[in-house]
């Protein structure tokens, strides 16, 4: 299956390090979206669905090594909190792979804030699809956090 815009994570990560406008919004704290599904393709890739276009994640490694590699994207470190667990060699293409979830907009900057049971759907369309500055600013307002409105 052939996704369109397929790029690497080594030409995402180029591509930010250039643009003074994309490391100014490249996530502080990246958190990978809660409402994202990941599963297995073939042999070692993941597909990623619940954005407005399925992605594929070309995985060179064990799949199982990036999907606990994706459960530290929680929104709760910075990068260097991120690099710190990490071995020195692992460092580069860790930045790569957040640099490609990024691109692909799979990324938001901050934890996933608790919203209101009645109003968890409106929260995640709201994330992905009106925040598409990333910033988890739109996912949770006052009113949605205490339930009323």
């Amino acid at each position: 299956m052939k996704i369109p815009g397929q790029i690497t994570g080594k030409q995402a990560a180029d591509f930010i390090e250039k643009d003074y406008d994309l490391q100014l919004t490249f996530p502080r704290r990246p958190c990978l979206i809660k409402e994202l599904v990941l599963l297995p393709y073939g042999d070692r890739d993941i597909i990623v669905l619940g954005t407005d276009m399925p992605r594929l994640l070309k995985v060179s490694g064990g799949r199982q090594q990036v999907l606990k590699r994706l459960q530290l994207l929680d929104g709760t470190r910075n990068s260097a909190e991120l690099e710190a667990l990490l071995p020195a060699e692992q460092r580069e293409d860790f930045f790569s792979m957040q640099a490609l979830l990024f691109w692909y907009g799979l990324l938001q900057d901050g934890p996933n804030l608790p919203v209101a049971k009645e109003h968890e759907q409106l929260g995640a369309f709201l994330a992905r699809y009106v925040g598409k500055t990333r910033f988890n600013r739109n996912r949770v307002s006052e009113r949605m956090k205490t339930g009323q409105g």
